[in-house]
C-alpha cells in the first residue's frame, strides 16, 4: 500500500476548501505566445527553441558606461 501525503492544516479562520492557491503568473513567450514553464525560459522571456532561433544561447553582457561627474572637492 502506498503512502500518501498528508493534508495540509488548514489556516484559521478558513474553511478547508477557501484556502489561497498560490499561482505564479503566466509568462507568455515574446515571439511564439506559448506558456514558458522552465525557470530560465520565465526569466529571458522566450522559450528555448526561440531563443536559439534568434542566437540568444547565453545571457547578454551588460556594458560598461564612462559616468561624467564633478571631481569631489579635495582630490
Amino acid at each position: 500500500m502506498a503512502a500518501t501525503a498528508p493534508e495540509p492544516s488548514p489556516l484559521p479562520g478558513l474553511a478547508p476548501d477557501e484556502h489561497p492557491a498560490p499561482e505564479r503568473p503566466r509568462v507568455l513567450c515574446a515571439d511564439c505566445h506559448r506558456p514558458l514553464t522552465a525557470h530560465d525560459a520565465r526569466l529571458w522571456g522566450r522559450g528555448r527553441g526561440c531563443r536559439r532561433k534568434h542566437g540568444l544561447g547565453a545571457a547578454p553582457r551588460i556594458g560598461r558606461f564612462d559616468v561624467e561627474q564633478d571631481r569631489l572637492p579635495g582630490t
